[in-house]
């Protein structure tokens, strides 16, 4: 077994919440002057497609969540949810 805990986390991964995010219901995509936020814009964007790709060759899918994520929320997500069977 092993374990790895860094007692001094980076300025990074300090940046890393919803407050600096800027993620809230009336906007979703947060602060995109921030580089994680940016990226993490066009990453939940793929996963959309790559969802919509799936479902369109017939397969089945799961997208697994964090309780406290907006990715749901996101514009890309809610037009895919729209047009899918959701399961929950």
């Amino acid at each position: 077994m092993t374990m790895s805990m860094n007692p001094f986390p980076s300025a990074f991964e300090a940046l890393r919440c919803r407050h600096t995010s800027g993620r809230t219901y009336l906007s979703p995509y947060g602060n995109t002057g921030y580089h994680f936020v940016a990226v993490g814009n066009i990453l939940s964007t793929r996963v959309a497609l790559m969802c919509l790709l799936a479902a369109s060759c017939g397969l089945r899918f799961l997208l697994e969540q964090p309780s406290g994520s907006f990715l749901e929320d996101l514009p890309r997500f809610q037009w895919l949810w729209g047009r899918l069977k959701v399961l929950f």
